[in-house]
């Protein structure tokens, strides 16, 4: 996801995303992907270099590639889990995006946790909101997400939907990265509005977050 800022604070630095203008930026792909999914693994030969397989109970969904606000390119991957109507119980996002070579945009992210996948770091945070109604912009990531999946037959089982989000940044540009994003519909009787910090409504947040975020990091495995 887009962010227009310049730097990123003292704990990415920690991770080895320190920025760095006087390096090369990535390539950007402006033909058909070079990324390929064959089964359920994701492979893809550059910014970055690996394989993402991902569990057996998801299938693959289909893929799409945009240029994101004139500034970025980015390539989605999906992978659902989802019953005979089409109804989302979970889901993996992958997308892999980079500035493209007429600006000088970096990515930022605030940084409060961190997570390590096979050597990989991301930058992670959760999220609870309600996906009823139209995007508050139509052209952003999330909303065009949206209606590739609806194209597809698919939508969330609960307008009420639990994330979990990792970014990994490409190198020390800033100028690309990975985002890994996990959704599942929230049980019955959890909400976003109850999740919210300041509401203090939902007493066992943090226990439903942390059940989140473990079953995102269990549906997939990095390899290289």
């Amino acid at each position: 996801m887009l962010r227009f800022a310049r730097r990123l604070g003292p704990m990415a630095l920690l991770l080895g995303a320190a920025c760095a203008s006087d390096e090369p930026a990535p390539l950007v792909a402006t033909a058909p992907s070079l990324r390929t999914v064959q089964g359920q693994v994701l492979i893809s030969p550059r910014d970055p270099a690996l394989r993402v397989r991902v569990d057996d109970a998801y299938a693959f969904a289909g893929t799409q590639t945009f240029d994101l606000y004139g500034v970025a390119r980015a390539e989605q991957f999906f992978f659902v889990n989802a019953d005979a109507e089409g109804r989302v119980g979970r889901m993996y996002w992958f997308q892999f995006e980079a500035y493209l070579p007429d600006n000088e945009y970096t990515y930022d992210y605030p940084v409060t946790r961190a997570v390590e996948d096979g050597g990989t770091w991301f930058i992670a945070d959760h999220d609870a909101r309600n996906v009823a109604g139209d995007c508050e912009r139509p052209d952003s990531d999330l909303c065009l997400a949206t209606r590739f999946l609806e194209s597809r037959g698919y939508r969330m089982a609960s307008d009420e939907v639990l994330s979990e989000r990792l970014v990994h940044l490409i190198d020390k540009t800033c100028r690309a990265e990975l985002m890994i994003v996990y959704a599942e519909a929230a049980p019955p009787g959890v909400t976003s509005a109850g999740l919210a910090e300041a509401s203090g409504a939902e007493p066992h947040r943090t226990e439903i977050f942390e059940g989140v975020v473990q079953r995102a990091m269990k549906g997939f495995e990095l390899l290289r």
